[in-house]
C-alpha cells in the first residue's frame, strides 16, 4: 500500500477478457461524474465490482453482510 491508501493489483487474463475488462471500465467511469479525475472513476468502478460506492446487490458484486 502507498502512503496514500493506493494498493496495486495486477492480473493475468486471456486478451479478450482484457480488453473486455477495460471496456467495461472505462464505460462505467465515463458514466460517473466527470468532475472527478479519471483514475478516481475508475477506482471507483473497481469499488463497484466488490459491492461499494451504494450499487445495488446483485449487479456488481455483494455487499457484505
Amino acid at each position: 500500500m502507498t502512503y496514500d491508501g493506493l494498493v496495486p493489483i495486477t492480473a493475468m487474463a486471456d486478451v479478450p477478457d482484457a480488453v473486455a475488462f477495460e471496456d467495461y471500465l472505462a464505460t462505467r467511469a465515463a458514466e460517473l461524474d466527470d468532475t472527478i479525475p479519471l483514475q478516481v472513476r475508475r477506482s471507483m468502478v473497481l469499488g463497484m465490482l466488490g459491492g461499494r460506492h451504494g450499487d445495488a446487490p446483485g449487479e456488481e458484486g455483494r455487499r457484505r453482510g
